[in-house]
């Protein structure tokens, strides 16, 4: 879920609700997916809470790694010795 709303006694603005799978772009052999949506702001002085579920893992944590966001517009690179990432996809240098 996301939820858009007023930092002042949080009125909601927007709120969109997705399924995760629906979501997935690429999946490694570790089991770590990677996840893109689009998201537009309504208001420039709200604020933005994102909440993951997922009821099958019960108490099991869900962790959330390297959060990105950026303008869909706008590419980001970065370049270490082993490998280039683009826009959070990491591309190995090395075979």
């Amino acid at each position: 879920q996301i939820l858009e709303y007023l930092p002042e006694g949080e009125q909601e603005v927007y709120q969109q609700r997705f399924h995760v799978y629906g979501q997935v772009k690429a999946i490694d052999n570790d089991g770590w997916g990677l996840l893109e949506f689009r998201f537009i702001p309504q208001l420039a002085d709200s604020r933005i809470r994102f909440t993951i579920r997922n009821e099958e893992l019960g108490q099991q944590p869900l962790y959330l790694d390297e959060l990105f966001i950026r303008p869909e517009v706008d590419d980001v690179y970065r370049q270490e010795d082993n490998y280039v990432w683009k826009n959070n996809r990491w591309f190995s240098l090395v075979d």
